[in-house]
């Protein structure tokens, strides 16, 4: 069940309406995981950037992206809106950045629920093939050293 965010419900649109809103869908999870998947990289993975600003920067775009899309979709399962809302009370109550995490993981979820599984591989293909080239770069530049862990 979807709970009807802006007015019209979502089986009423047209079959080009629903095929543009889930390429956008693809877009904008694309651009979300290719964000976060390369942020990770940069700043946690290599300490190529050693800023907590810039890891959080990666984090807060990425999650602007997540809630454009999630937006875009104007329908969201009432199933989020209840977990979500259970997960912003736990975190009043104790404050946990693990709840954090479970939050950001639940917005995920919601952002990939409208694509199918070939569009989710193609999302998480794309991004990890980015951190891929970015790596080779990195490695090819000097910028990163190889150091064998034998």
């Amino acid at each position: 069940m979807s709970m009807n965010l802006y007015g019209r419900a979502n089986f009423s649109m047209s079959t080009s309406k629903k095929a543009d809103l889930r390429r956008w869908s693809l877009r904008l999870n694309v651009a979300a995981f290719v964000i976060l998947f390369v942020g990770y990289f940069l700043t946690t993975g290599t300490a190529v950037i050693e800023s907590e600003g810039a890891k959080g920067a990666f984090r807060f775009v990425a999650l602007l992206l997540i809630l454009a899309n999630i937006i875009v979709g104007r329908a969201i399962k009432v199933q989020y809106m209840v977990a979500l809302l259970f997960l912003q009370v736990v975190f009043a109550l104790n404050q946990s950045q693990m709840v954090v995490n479970m939050m950001f993981l639940l917005l995920i979820s919601a952002s990939l629920y409208r694509l199918n599984g070939k569009e989710v591989a193609v999302v998480f293909l794309v991004a990890a093939s980015t951190v891929l080239l970015l790596h080779i770069v990195l490695l090819n530049t000097g910028q990163l050293l190889y150091q064998s862990t034998e």
